[in-house]
């Protein structure tokens, strides 16, 4: 048996023999058929934890695994990405050239990862993601006084986040996009953002720390989100607009205001005309933005659904929140 490397070696090229030393050695696992080029090069330089390369992975030129990473079955690394100690990358994924993915990143099954991708732990990454290129996840939160990331960022399933979006970690606990998020192109979403499922972020929108998004809200075109601020569950916000104030659930704010019931996205959530008439007579005759006391109006809505929403926004509120102002009342 060969010695094994001190820490501190540099990688090593994939040949033939480095690989047969590296797995006498017990620092390189091979499931059945690997592709792994020669010139992929596999790094001990940080940690001498063993990679471990599952059945019919595919490692390209210039790729380089460092110690400790996993890289599940059917899984294609290409040229020159990097997977820095300890990512944990799950079955059927693809890494395009030039990723930069952990270290301390775990990635569920079917993610594709276009180039030059950016990916720093702590982070958790489910399945079916799609994440454009030069999108960066995981960087330091923007924030006077504050160091490193305190937390950890954790993307669902299903979620698209295409090119030039930046997520940043937490200063608190968690940076979280639930399941089935649209975050279109140069958006940016700050330490302790929440998204909740089925959310939309127009391209080049910001959103300061500690927003949230509620379950299927929608950001129009370049909006800008004050720190703090709730978007309400369904609620849809106009394009360009500044948000400093929490918008209610199911409703279309532009201009400081919620002007109207969303009444296109409550149709294609399967919202009834009856159903949808009970938000506006929520809106009309109940809600009052100042109202601390609200459990009184949540007792007073028919539907349980919408008690729900409006229940958790008051509940997650902490800044003023718009009043209902339709365009006609101006």
């Amino acid at each position: 048996m060969t010695a094994q490397p001190p820490l501190g070696t540099p990688s090593v090229p994939a040949t033939r023999a480095t690989v047969k030393s590296l797995i006498d050695n017990g620092l390189l696992q091979l499931g059945k058929n690997p592709g792994v080029d020669p010139g992929a090069r596999l790094d001990f330089s940080t940690s001498l934890e063993p990679i471990v390369l599952g059945d019919n992975v595919t490692i390209g030129p210039g790729a380089i695994i460092c110690g400790g990473c996993l890289v599940g079955d059917e899984t294609r690394v290409e040229a020159h990405a990097l997977l820095r100690d300890r990512c944990r990358i799950a079955a059927r994924c693809l890494i395009e050239t030039g990723c930069s993915i952990g270290p301390d990143v775990e990635m569920g099954d079917d993610n594709t990862l276009y180039a030059q991708t950016f990916v720093r732990g702590p982070l958790t990454l489910g399945s079916n993601n799609e994440l454009g290129p030069f999108a960066a996840l995981g960087r330091d939160p923007q924030h006077r006084g504050k160091g490193p990331g305190a937390g950890t960022i954790v993307v669902g399933n299903g979620n698209v986040i295409r090119e030039y979006v930046t997520v940043h970690q937490p200063t608190e606990e968690l940076t979280l996009i639930g399941d089935n998020c649209y975050i279109m192109a140069q958006s940016h979403l700050n330490h302790d953002t929440i998204i909740e499922d089925d959310a939309t972020v127009s391209s080049g929108c910001q959103l300061g720390g500690h927003v949230r998004l509620m379950r299927g809200a929608n950001l129009g075109l370049s909006c800008s989100v004050h720190q703090f601020t709730v978007i309400g569950a369904g609620a849809m916000v106009g394009m360009g607009s500044v948000v400093i104030k929490d918008v209610p659930p199911h409703t279309m704010a532009v201009d400081g205001a919620a002007r109207k019931v969303n009444r296109v996205g409550l149709e294609r959530a399967g919202k009834t005309a009856e159903e949808i008439a009970e938000v506006l007579r929520y809106y009309e005759s109940i809600y009052r933005p100042g109202d601390d006391a609200f459990e009184a109006g949540v007792a007073q809505i028919a539907k349980p659904w919408l008690a729900e929403d409006v229940a958790r926004f008051f509940g997650c509120s902490r800044r003023p929140k718009m009043p209902f102002k339709p365009a006609s009342r101006r």
